[in-house]
Parts: C-alpha cells; sequence; structure tokens
C-alpha cells in the first residue's frame, strides 16, 4: 500500500532538485548570456526563489509535525 505523506514528500523533495538544478545552470554566465538576460539580475532572482522554496519547504516540514 502506498503511503501518500511520503509520496508527497518524495514529489515535493523532486520538484525542490528540478529547481535547484535549473537555479544551478542559471547561475553560470555562458549559459544566461545564451538567454540573453542581464549576467547580475538572474542569480539574484534565482537566489531568492530558491530561498522562497527552501523555506516553503522546511514550513510544510514543521506544520505536519
Amino acid at each position: 500500500m502506498i503511503n501518500v505523506l511520503v509520496l508527497k514528500a518524495f514529489l515535493f523533495d523532486l520538484v525542490t532538485t528540478a529547481i535547484t538544478v535549473a537555479a544551478a545552470w542559471l547561475t553560470i554566465p555562458d549559459n544566461v548570456s545564451k538567454l540573453g538576460v542581464a549576467d547580475a539580475l538572474v542569480p539574484i532572482v534565482v537566489g531568492i526563489a530558491g530561498a522562497a522554496v527552501i523555506a516553503a519547504r522546511r514550513y510544510l516540514i514543521e506544520a505536519q509535525k
């Protein structure tokens, strides 16, 4: 039988990992220049977004306790 809470936690961790990989890809200046976006703006926005995702994940974990 599938434990729904474990499945939800796994899926949320999978999404968080995908966002982290995308953020790491965007922090490389050559990749950012391929997109045609300013070099300094993307890492700042990605860092803030990553922090928000991690904070939301930790909040959900604490809320379930």
